[in-house]
């Protein structure tokens, strides 16, 4: 499925995000894509 390969990607994007300062905005965006 294209939907579980984006959740995949988004999972590794965020374990990536966590060696990296703070950004809600990121997080958010992040968020937005996967629900929207």
């Amino acid at each position: 499925m294209i939907v579980e390969s984006y959740i995949d990607y988004a999972v590794f994007i965020c374990e990536r995000h966590e060696l990296l300062p703070s950004n809600v905005t990121f997080r958010d965006n992040l968020l937005n894509i996967l629900l929207y």
